[in-house]
């Protein structure tokens, strides 16, 4: 009997809990009244000389986010998830992925494969080639991805890998927790996990610090940048630099379809000189290697074939990405939950309080 009461009463708590997170301006906030902030403009970060700190306000949490058009400083896509929910998400892993082959450890492209024992039928699958092995200039989490990647030797398509990565995806998580930074940026969060009993009973107890709330606000002003880009307004030879570098935040934010709509406006209607120059920056995926844009430098129509190219792009990133992160959210979720004690409500979809 004492038992199921005690079983009762930390449900009730817990759920107490939950919807103190969820309050006021649900779906809107992108912090917390917990979390703290610099004596400073929302997401500014001070000078070596530091700056006075203090508690979020319920203005502070109704504030509009002013676009950013860089990503979060010292932040790396794949920590997206622990910045904005302190949680690690499937995303994450999906974004280090795609950031691997933009910055030339690995190379992406779909190859055919046939299935069927009787009638043959064949089907798009994606390709992972190493280029290169991986380096000291790679933090522990993508050694350790790579390593997962890479471990036949070989090319090997995502459905050879998948076993492979339902092995390690769950440790991987917890290595990302479990990052230094995450320490930093909730210092109630030690090692990435809030014990047990003290996410119940300590309000905050997933709060902020100043550091983590500038890099918040950060966060959110680059989502909404990547979200809402005009492609006329990128329409210039450094465009397709911008595309490659920024879509690994797109993959973390949620917003890849959105980004590559953008730049795939952009990229129709540029002259030959400039699409050339596109394509070799998006080599990185195996049709664009494959693209032979200099045979037609000068003719009209390569930036609109490039846009075409591009929307392609857009649907088969998708497949990519919802594959990468399906598996990555099936087997981390349980460890998120247990070692985090559920979300905290500060993130891009989340209010809180």
């Amino acid at each position: 009997m004492f038992f199921m009461v005690a079983v009762c009463f930390v449900a009730l708590v817990w759920l107490v809990s939950l919807l103190h997170s969820r309050g006021n301006d649900a779906g809107s906030a992108v912090i917390s009244r917990h979390d703290l902030l610099f004596e400073l403009p929302p997401g500014a970060l001070p000078g070596p000389e530091g700056a006075p700190t203090r508690r979020a306000t319920a203005d502070d949490v109704r504030a509009p986010v002013a676009v950013r058009f860089q990503p979060p400083v010292g932040v790396l896509p794949e920590q997206v998830g622990m910045l904005t929910t302190a949680q690690t998400q499937g995303t994450d892993v999906a974004a280090a992925i795609i950031h691997l082959a933009v910055d030339g450890y690995l190379h992406l492209g779909r190859v055919e494969r046939e299935h069927g024992l009787f009638r043959k039928r064949t089907h798009q699958e994606w390709l992972v080639t190493a280029l290169k092995p991986a380096d000291a200039g790679l933090t522990p989490f993508r050694q350790a991805l790579m390593l997962a990647l890479t471990e036949l030797g070989r090319p090997a398509t995502l459905t050879e890998l998948k076993p492979r990565l339902a092995k390690v995806v769950p440790d991987l998580r917890k290595q990302l927790r479990e990052h230094p930074d995450h320490d930093l940026w909730f210092p109630n969060m030690r090692g990435g996990s809030v014990p047990f009993g003290k996410c119940f009973t300590t309000p905050g107890a997933k709060q902020r610090s100043a550091l983590g709330t500038a890099l918040r606000y950060q966060c959110a002003g680059f989502r909404h940048f990547l979200e809402v880009a005009d492609g006329n307004q990128l329409r210039f030879e450094e465009g397709a630099g911008i595309f490659s570098r920024y879509l690994p935040w797109a993959v973390a934010f949620g917003v890849t379809e959105q980004w590559v709509r953008a730049l795939g406006d952009a990229a129709r209607g540029l002259d030959g000189d400039t699409s050339v120059t596109w394509c070799g920056d998006l080599a990185w995926y195996g049709d664009f290697s494959t693209f032979d844009a200099d045979a037609l430098t000068g003719l009209d129509g390569l930036g609109d074939g490039l846009g075409d190219m591009m929307s392609s792009l857009g649907e088969a990133l998708s497949d990519l990405t919802d594959g990468i992160t399906d598996l990555a959210s099936d087997l981390g979720d349980a460890g998120d939950a247990g070692s985090d004690g559920g979300g905290d409500g500060g993130g891009d979809g989340g209010g809180g309080d």
